[in-house]
């Protein structure tokens, strides 16, 4: 939508916006089913509050049409909820670094995942990104070598860019993000990956680096289905409607 505004007394004194009007996904024809683990509360709130779709803890031998999964362990969760609610987060001491806390996937969730149940790792984090994607890698979704690293010379560029797919219906694609998305800079990074079905949807890139990674990547290998986004959250209307979007992706198909 285009809005336009002008002077009634000087015609030359106008101004334009081009505005983007986000619709939410069409409601699912029936209810969907999503099993959750290890994500922080505030994921969970996100999913919850979608429309027509049903979050419950996984559990072995459920039935769902899909699996959202950070790698976060119960301690961490619990860590990041006082954050949530305060806005306060706990800083390292004085001359002493952030510790690295790696994803990791329970490998009960794995085996199901191996059985057909599709999977979206939700890791927006280098720790996060790091640890799932390895244990990814492991199963042969896909080879990994490690993150592009984090924007350089923020000034000159540091870039997260998509590509038109379901993932992305109803949100600005085929461009590199912007003030449209408010994706922050800092956080973002990319995935080195290579494999057969493979297929990158959202790059990452920064300023002085020739390498690429994946932000949003859809791994298919032995039966398997999975969906890895690193990318860090977009401004919230366009959040939700990428999440809307993955729910419906993991029901698309699901066996189990």
């Amino acid at each position: 939508m285009c809005v336009r505004f002008a002077h009634s007394a000087h015609p030359d004194a106008t101004f334009e916006r081009t505005l983007w009007i986000v619709a939410p996904a069409a409601k699912p024809a029936r209810p969907i089913r999503i099993a959750v683990t290890g994500v922080a509360q505030s994921l969970r709130a996100q999913l919850t509050a979608l429309t027509g779709v049903s979050v419950e803890d996984w559990k072995p031998g459920g039935r769902y049409d899909g699996i959202v999964a950070q790698g976060h362990k119960v301690d961490e969760i619990a860590r990041r909820q006082i954050g949530e609610q305060t806005g306060l987060e706990a800083q390292p001491k004085k001359g002493e670094k952030p510790k690295l806390v790696l994803g990791e996937i329970d490998g009960a969730v794995l085996d199901a995942v191996k059985s057909g149940t599709p999977l979206l790792a939700f890791v927006p984090e280098d720790g996060l990104a790091d640890g799932v994607a390895r244990q990814l890698s492991a199963l042969g979704l896909f080879s990994y070598e490690g993150q592009v690293g984090d924007l350089r010379a923020p000034w000159m560029g540091n870039w997260n860019y998509l590509r038109a797919h379901p993932l992305f219906d109803g949100i600005p694609a085929d461009m590199a993000t912007g003030v449209l998305h408010q994706v922050e800079g800092q956080a973002s990074n990319g995935l080195i990956v290579d494999g057969e079905g493979v297929e990158v949807i959202a790059g990452y890139s920064r300023d002085h680096d020739r390498r690429n990674g994946a932000a949003t990547l859809i791994a298919r290998h032995a039966g398997m289905r999975v969906a890895v986004h690193r990318m860090p959250d977009m401004v919230a209307p366009l959040q939700r409607r990428f999440l809307e979007n993955a729910v419906r992706w993991l029901a698309v198909g699901a066996r189990a």
